[in-house]
């Protein structure tokens, strides 16, 4: 039942997505509102399977089978899809910090404002990578449950390449949880500047 709970936290962060106010790139809010709705959908396949495997649902041997690769498949996706979110985000950020340099020379704000500026900017770029990384290393465990390491690339990813992978993701996911959890304990309030991929 946890995991129909996750169902229901991919639906809010999907209404919050919908009604926040931040001025988001249009694809990349595309983008990240289509990852939610993989993984709210990816842990309601899962809740199935877990109640398939209690014994509180019986679904045929083949039905098991597609059940588990559209739940693989749509894992995959959602991955994917913050992977295109953050690099839009990564674009956008260098984006920003080129039109940030060029009012320098007009003058349009103090140099002191503009090292604020672009100090916040590089500090929402290292979060951003973060991310990506994290998305690329989930992307390779993904590739390897939808078998497109053979249809694609011809060959298998082993045990060990999977397991590196899964292991980076994991080391930052616990880094950025940490991070979380020293903001919220400080006592200046912290903006949260970046959309974390979760």
């Amino acid at each position: 039942m946890m995991r129909l709970f996750k169902t229901f936290s991919e639906v809010k962060k999907i209404l919050d997505i919908i009604r926040t106010k931040r001025n988001f790139h249009p694809y990349a809010k595309a983008s990240m509102i289509f990852s939610r709705v993989c993984y709210g959908l990816y842990w309601f396949l899962d809740n199935i399977s877990a109640l398939t495997k209690s014994g509180f649902l019986r679904p045929s041997l083949k039905m098991q089978q597609v059940l588990l690769m559209a739940k693989m498949i749509i894992w995959f996706s959602g991955i994917l899809s913050s992977f295109i979110y953050n690099s839009i985000n990564l674009q956008v950020s260098y984006q920003r910090e080129s039109d940030l340099k060029k009012t320098v020379l007009r003058n349009d704000q103090t140099p002191r404002t503009v090292l604020n500026t672009l100090n916040k900017i590089s500090s929402d770029r290292i979060l951003i990578m973060y991310n990506l990384v994290r998305n690329f290393s989930d992307l390779m465990v993904a590739t390897r449950e939808v078998k497109l390491d053979k249809i694609v690339l011809r060959t298998k990813f082993n045990n060990g390449i999977v397991g590196i992978f899964g292991m980076v993701s994991s080391t930052i996911a616990m880094l950025q949880l940490y991070r979380k959890e020293i903001e919220m304990q400080s006592p200046m309030p912290q903006i949260k500047r970046v959309m974390s991929y979760g």
